[in-house]
């Protein structure tokens, strides 16, 4: 035989005829693999055999010493592309289809990644070097790992290919209550929780210092206010709705330098509820009393408010025996000759500090005369009667 020195030209040359050209044993064993050979023989299945649930039986046949050097991509049942059938049967393997075999992700190496088109995970023909290294990203994209990458390169550095531009949108929560990875926070719509098993995506937990520049309150999941969706997303929770929790007995309570406004004259309420308003730092000089849910009077209600204090009524509170006391500078303001009924009503009064020189005699409640009803008054008193007290003969 004619040894062939040079590449043949191009021939349909089919496997089977290469088989054929350098077979030169006889049938042996009977197999279903080329395991089940010995070293020297294969088993020669048909072609795609070795990819069918049931295999025929064949004879272990030795295998060939001697191939044509003909190009007839096949690829063997090994996965490996072979130039013909001749040549991957001197290895003892069969043909799993003509032509070379397609490259997947699963056969890249540890040091590859596979080269697919965006979002075509798992679907590349060709395995690439990972880079070695990469310039700082600020372009994140998705990998078909379900990581968030900083740049095209930074996925390829880690062995993924890209699913898509942007952060990953990977799904959480759920029936199944699937968990956000290290880092992520399930991040549900507004409202979501409310919903029976809601499904989020997982967003990057942000950072305290991204949220300390946004003040939108918040209602969270956990029914506590949050100064923004941001601070909420920091502490792992969902936000219920826009704008602050109700509070009140029950209810959430408010963040340091908020207090709960409750609408006016709701504090007596068994369960009032209100909104969580701040603390105002300075108030005006104005004089609009107002009677707090403490039982005390003050200037204005945002004199109530400097201290957390909601208001009753407007006006002065009521004072008596059994009602609130005043505040210190003030003192018990009854109308004139009421104070000595059993159960009198007063309001509030702030005590004077000067009084004018004008002779208008008056007896206090503490049955002393006095000059004038402000001189009265100086000492905490309401008034008797007009005029000189008269006391029993």
């Amino acid at each position: 035989m004619r040894r062939l020195d040079v590449v043949l030209r191009p021939l349909a040359w089919s496997v089977a005829a290469i088989l054929a050209f350098a077979s030169t044993g006889c049938g042996g064993t009977t197999c279903a693999t080329s395991d089940e050979c010995s070293d020297a023989e294969y088993c020669p299945l048909e072609d795609g055999a070795c990819l069918a649930p049931v295999r025929a039986e064949r004879s272990c046949t030795e295998r060939p010493t001697e191939c044509p050097k003909v190009l007839s991509l096949v690829c063997g049942c090994d996965g490996k592309t072979y130039d013909n059938g001749c040549l991957a049967a001197v290895q003892g393997v069969s043909v799993a289809a003509v032509g070379a075999c397609i490259v997947t992700c699963d056969q890249c190496g540890n040091d590859e990644y596979c080269g697919s088109e965006l979002g075509a995970c798992g679907q590349g023909t060709t395995c690439l070097p990972r880079p070695a290294s990469c310039p700082p990203g600020d372009a994140p994209v998705c990998g078909c790992d379900g990581t968030t990458y900083s740049s095209v390169c930074e996925a390829q550095a880690a062995g993924s290919t890209i699913f898509s531009e942007g952060p990953c949108e990977i799904a959480c929560g759920g029936a199944a209550r699937t968990e956000c990875p290290e880092g992520y926070s399930c991040e549900l719509a507004v409202g979501g929780c409310l919903e029976a098993d809601p499904i989020g995506l997982c967003r990057l937990t942000p950072t305290e210092e991204e949220c300390n520049v946004v003040d939108n309150p918040v209602c969270g999941c956990d029914g506590q206010t949050y100064r923004s969706s941001c601070a909420a997303a920091l502490n792992g929770v969902a936000v219920e709705t826009e704008g602050a929790c109700p509070c009140g007995p029950g209810l959430a309570s408010c963040l340091g330098g908020d207090y709960c406004a409750f609408p006016l004259g709701t504090c007596a309420d068994a369960q009032p509820v209100g909104d969580c308003q701040t603390v105002p730092l300075e108030c005006p000089d104005v004089s609009s009393p107002v009677c707090g849910c403490n039982g005390e009077t003050f200037d204005s209600d945002c004199a109530a408010a400097f201290v957390s204090v909601n208001v009753f009524s407007d006006g002065p509170c009521p004072c008596g025996p059994g009602l609130a006391g005043c505040s210190e500078g003030s003192f018990c303001e009854y109308r004139a000759g009421t104070c000595g009924e059993p159960d009198p009503v007063g309001t509030c009064a702030v005590v004077p500090g000067d009084c004018p020189n004008t002779v208008v005699p008056v007896c206090g409640c503490d049955g002393e005369d006095y000059v004038n009803a402000c001189e009265a008054a100086q000492e905490g008193f309401s008034i008797r009667v007009v005029g000189p007290c008269v006391l029993p003969g």
